[in-house]
């Protein structure tokens, strides 16, 4: 089943009877959905309506939205209780489960219900109230514009050798607009042994002064590298000092003798 992007839907499948600009002019309206505040549970019942409801702009912008929420809330929650390695298990659930959903998989209602239940069952179920604090971003929204995602796809195809990525997000802004890119890259080839891993690292909202990787991430990581190009992502750059900060970071301590691909889309 090829990916059909949910932020198509938001963009309205690029309506032709309107220009470029009254195009993003119109999706931009959306942004104001990224403020947020609450928490994870809040945020899967909200899910579980949303995935039975009929697609339209609206409920795609908040699944999209929701779907980055639960991989937000996670890798808070491992880094604030870092003493716990077995949480990494939860953040690549949480990423299993953004990925179904921005692919509108199928039994995704199931998926949510089982994720949640997975933790009420755990050491660590108050991880569904932790609270989500998410600022209002019209430049974190703009750039999960299309045709910037698209863009960006054009570049990976073009510039990478191998078919496979690990596609390397930073968190939290990287996120929504990373599991797009990196869902239109695999579904260009059909490149299915990729690899989609947050990390934390946002120096200005919450004054991280290195990506958030422990050190028992790290050989992990390595691996994972392993038969595939690595791919660092944001989704916008200002002054680039985030990016030239974590790529210089991945580059000293995870891949000293490996290239990696810088992606931006806005």
């Amino acid at each position: 089943m090829s990916y059909e992007s949910l932020f198509d839907v938001v963009n309205g499948n690029a309506n032709s009877r309107i220009n470029a600009s009254q195009q993003l002019m119109q999706f931009n309206h959306f942004a104001k959905h990224m403020a947020y505040e609450g928490d994870l549970l809040t945020v899967l019942h909200k899910l579980e309506e949303d995935v039975v409801s009929d697609k339209n702009k609206l409920t795609a912008a908040m699944l999209v939205l929701n779907a980055a929420r639960i991989i937000r809330a996670t890798i808070d929650y491992k880094i604030n209780h870092s003493e716990n390695p077995s949480l990494e298990r939860y953040v690549k659930d949480a990423v299993e489960l953004g990925l179904d959903i921005y692919k509108s998989s199928k039994n995704i209602s199931e998926k949510i219900q089982l994720f949640q239940k997975k933790i009420l069952e755990s050491d660590y179920h108050d991880l569904l109230s932790t609270r989500i604090q998410q600022k209002y971003d019209k430049t974190s929204w703009r750039a999960c514009y299309p045709d910037y995602s698209k863009l960006s796809v054009a570049a990976m195809k073009s510039e990478l050798q191998q078919k496979d990525v690990l596609f390397i997000a930073l968190g939290h802004g990287g996120v929504i607009a990373g599991m797009d890119v990196y869902l239109r890259y695999c579904d260009a080839a059909d490149y299915q042994d990729s690899v989609f891993y947050p990390v934390r690292f946002s120096p200005y909202k919450l004054k991280d002064e290195q990506p958030q990787i422990k050190q028992s991430e790290r050989n992990a990581i390595i691996t994972l590298a392993n038969n595939r190009d690595i791919v660092l992502f944001d989704e916008d750059t200002a002054s680039g000092e985030t990016l030239k900060k974590a790529n210089q970071f991945f580059k000293e301590n995870l891949f000293p003798q490996r290239r990696i691909r810088v992606i931006v889309n806005y």
